[in-house]
């Protein structure tokens, strides 16, 4: 299982910018449905019209290698969390929805098969992990249900308030708590110094904040570059457990 989140966007150069700054190697290129790999994870670009109500927005997706397997596999654990999973026809074939207790999809997609020749990646590439963030009320709720598909819990604050689990082929789902349910797409690194230098390369602007967790990049986000509150974060990976445990 990969974590593979899907952002939908206007500006798919802009992003594009952005990922090939940060290592990404293709795996898929069609027109608009891009999908890039990353030293761990995938992210998956979708473009969109300016117009579209799904401009700028953000799925959780699990890329399996067998849907009917995962159906098999999933069904009891998924409905021992309260969780609903459906199988159903999409645009782009089979898929799995979970919907979880706060109404937020999960969803699970076939895993697009890698190139047969992926170019390698520098040392700072290959440190670069895709991170699906899940704002929610019910964080431990939202981490069960993703113990549930499978994913292995790494760290939980003391507080219940953050939750990061990882898939076994790579990529992480951060769920923090919030009023309100919302996704977007993360990365996380242990070096912010060596990603600044590459963002600095590839003329993109970004701040560097010192949060009591550790440091984290915050880029403006490429579908509203003017708005300060539109962020593409790239957070540090933790070091100092102050606060927090690893599972």
């Amino acid at each position: 299982m990969i974590v593979q989140p899907i952002h939908y966007t206007a500006v798919l150069p802009a992003w594009l910018n952005l990922v090939d700054a940060l290592g990404a190697t293709t795996v898929v290129d069609a027109d608009v449905w891009l999908v890039r790999a990353f030293g761990s994870g995938r992210l998956a670009l979708h473009g969109v019209p300016d117009d579209d109500p799904q401009r700028g927005t953000a799925q959780v997706r699990l890329a399996v290698p067998d849907l009917d397997a995962a159906y098999d596999t999933l069904a009891a654990p998924v409905a021992g969390t309260g969780a609903t999973l459906e199988r159903r026809e999409a645009g782009h074939g089979v898929e799995l929805v979970v919907r979880a207790p706060d109404g937020v999809p999960v969803y699970l997609d076939r895993e697009d098969p890698a190139p047969p020749a992926r170019p390698e990646r520098d040392d700072v590439a290959a440190a670069v992990a895709v991170e699906a963030l899940w704002m929610t009320p019910d964080v431990a709720g939202s981490a069960a249900l993703l113990t549930a598909l499978g994913l292995t819990p790494r760290i939980s604050s003391e507080s219940g308030g953050w939750q990061d689990l990882t898939a076994s082929d790579g990529g992480l789902v951060g769920v923090h708590g919030a009023t309100t349910s919302s996704l977007s797409v993360t990365f996380e690194h242990p070096d912010l110094d060596a990603v600044s230098a590459r963002l600095d390369a590839r003329g993109i602007a970004f701040a560097l904040i010192d949060e009591s967790y550790g440091r984290s990049l915050q880029v403006p986000s490429p579908d509203a570059p003017d708005d300060p509150d539109v962020t593409v974060w790239v957070n540090e990976a933790i070091h100092d457990l102050y606060g927090y445990r690893r599972a």
